[in-house]
């Protein structure tokens, strides 16, 4: 995977990398809409829980709180680089581009994470102003105190489910047609994260799997710290189980990228 050179530092990677990102995302205006387009799901979401609290809070959270959180649902979601990580690796598996890349003295999800970042640097500020607007048209409590809380868990879950979204790009070095199976994870994560509901109104067995997963970790928890619907406490539980994930899945990541790219070059690449 390497070709004997002095592997460069990773920031001085990651700022060749985003600048190039940068450019070339600021030229593809049409991805740029399509991506606008997957802001309408927490607006929709939105709209159809203030409107069921309308007439009194369901299960403790009001209408006002389910403003504030679907509006920091949207924010994190805006800057997940999962979608990335799932599905712009399986092209360079199809096409062979991933041989020119594990050439490099980097592991070539790097390039996809600077990919994902060039994205945020455009979608980030454009997601904060309509947070902000969205605050203050139609209303909605934000838990100041809880903001260090609310970003650790944001941080530590976005590396954890991070490498969720890795594990299921990897999918491709199997499966030559991998994006029904990767599309299952991404359904996941809108279920588990948040994306829908509060992890708290889902039934059953769902709603305690999704207090212990890296997708609400990243988006939901962080969501419903700020909206006041959870304690800082339970901020800081996320962030400790998120450590363990991360530590468990980078080991996991690491086996199955070994075993992948072995399968990789014994099938020509």
């Amino acid at each position: 995977m390497t070709t004997g050179r002095r592997a460069p530092r990773l920031p001085a990677v990651y700022g060749g990398l985003i600048r190039a990102e940068v450019m070339a995302t600021a030229g593809y205006r049409a991805g740029m809409v399509v991506g606008l387009l997957g802001w309408v799901i927490p607006f929709v979401m939105m709209a159809l829980w203030r409107g069921a609290a309308a007439d009194g809070a369901i299960e403790g959270i009001t209408a006002d709180q389910f403003t504030t959180y679907f509006g920091l649902v949207l924010f994190t979601s805006a800057l997940s680089l999962n979608g990335m990580l799932v599905y712009d690796f399986s092209p360079l598996v199809r096409d062979g581009r991933l041989a020119h890349y594990l050439v490099r003295p980097y592991h070539p999800f790097h390039n996809l994470i600077a990919m994902g970042l060039a994205r945020s640097l455009f979608f980030g500020p454009a997601a904060g102003v309509l947070l902000a607007a969205v605050l203050v048209i139609v209303g909605g409590p934000i838990d100041a105190g809880a903001l260090p809380t609310a970003l650790g868990a944001w941080l530590i879950g976005s590396v954890a489910a991070g490498h969720i979204a890795a594990l299921a790009g990897t999918i491709a070095l199997w499966v030559t047609e991998a994006y029904g199976v990767q599309s299952i994870v991404l359904g996941l994560e809108g279920l588990l994260g948040g994306l829908y509901a509060p992890v708290a109104l889902l039934p059953g067995f769902l709603a305690v799997v999704g207090r212990h997963n890296p997708f609400w970790f990243q988006v939901g928890a962080p969501s419903e710290l700020l909206a006041g619907i959870i304690e800082p406490a339970a901020g800081l539980r996320a962030m400790a189980e998120g450590l363990v994930w991360i530590v468990v899945l980078h080991a996991v990541f690491r086996v199955v990228w070994r075993r992948g790219v072995r399968q990789f070059e014994l099938v020509g690449g």
